[in-house]
């Protein structure tokens, strides 16, 4: 286990990121200074760290909330020091620290150190994002607000014509006609764009190809897994994958009293689990095996959304599975003896 000496926590913000540092390991040996997030502030910042005497090394961990976008920058930058950079969950940093009454930014950026201090032989070291898997995801995030936008012009269209306002939603439908075909061509051009990365990256076109082998998965699936998994870097098992995405149920016991039914974990990536549901409404048509588990399962009773969520899980079960192995999936694939 790596030791440090030094933990950086950050806070950052749209236009500006609040900095503490515990120095030599004691955690009463704390100093606080905001910086504005641009290229000088952050200079000015790692120059800072050095007058503190936190030498940025692999001994000097630094820690912060996943923001998204938001950490771009500074994690660039950081990536060429040689620091230890630790980026982690706002709501695991928020529940190892316990209630907390107060808040703001200088405050948050103790905490944040702290946590570092406190939990560093749990340290989950931040490996820099894949180039194309990062393209992937931020023409993805721009896909789904068209997707949404014409979404949200559509459907009241059609709620007024369920309510017999035919003629007043045609009126209306013309008159966003051309928005709506510029957000259609938008929407193909993006998804020809994403193709385009992933057809032009050997190893992502293939392990894409591998994954869509599996019935009930399609071409935004594997994008999307692309995206959330760094190129399919972050897919270490096929069980890990199913919890990221929110399909396993996990048990939910406690003395005499609590005995509820095993329930799978709000805490998941949404837009994964929403894909592999219509994936899994895919798979029980043309997948004969999952259809007849399906059918069996809902026959002995069985609560439908729970049998789907199974399928869910056997879908990302078998992505792993022909990832890992390196071979397209077959039904009824009997392995050899060794």
């Amino acid at each position: 286990m790596e030791k440090y000496t030094n933990f950086v926590g950050v806070d950052l913000s749209k236009l500006t990121f609040d900095v503490a540092v515990i120095l030599n390991g004691l955690k009463d040996n704390i100093r606080y200074r905001k910086f504005k997030k641009t290229e000088e502030g952050i200079q000015e910042f790692l120059e800072w760290l050095k007058q503190s005497g936190a030498v940025t090394d692999r001994q000097t961990l630094v820690c912060m909330e996943f923001t998204g976008l938001y950490n771009r920058m500074l994690l660039n930058f950081l990536e060429k020091t040689g620091v230890t950079i630790w980026v982690e969950m706002a709501a695991h940093i928020k529940q190892s620290l316990g209630l907390q009454r107060n808040k703001s930014d200088k405050l948050d950026a103790k905490r944040i150190a702290t946590f570092a201090w406190r939990n560093q032989d749990e340290t989950k070291v931040w490996n820099s994002v894949d180039k194309d898997a990062q393209k992937i995801k931020d023409m993805l995030a721009q896909r789904e607000r068209l997707v949404d936008t014409r979404k949200r012009l559509l459907v009241p269209l059609e709620e007024m014509r369920q309510e017999g306002m035919v003629e007043e939603a045609a009126q209306l439908e013309r008159y966003q006609k051309p928005v709506i075909t510029q957000l259609d061509n938008s929407i193909i051009k993006i998804e020809q764009a994403i193709k385009e990365v992933v057809d032009n990256n050997e190893e992502l076109k293939s392990k894409s190809e591998l994954a869509q082998s599996v019935k009930g998965v399609g071409l935004v699936i594997c994008w999307y897994i692309i995206a959330f998994t760094n190129g399919f870097e972050y897919l270490k098992s096929g069980k890990s994958l199913a919890c990221y995405c929110g399909v396993v149920p996990f048990e939910r016991t406690s003395g005499t009293s609590v005995r509820s039914k095993a329930r799978v974990s709000h805490i998941a990536n949404k837009k994964l689990k929403s894909l592999m549901h219509m994936g899994a409404m895919s798979a029980i048509k043309y997948d004969t095996e999952l259809k007849e588990y399906y059918e069996r399962k809902v026959k002995d009773g069985k609560n439908k959304m729970s049998v789907l969520n199974a399928v869910k899980n056997k879908l990302l079960l078998r992505i792993a599975a022909v990832l890992r192995e390196n071979r397209e999936y077959e039904e009824n694939h009997v392995y050899k003896a060794a």
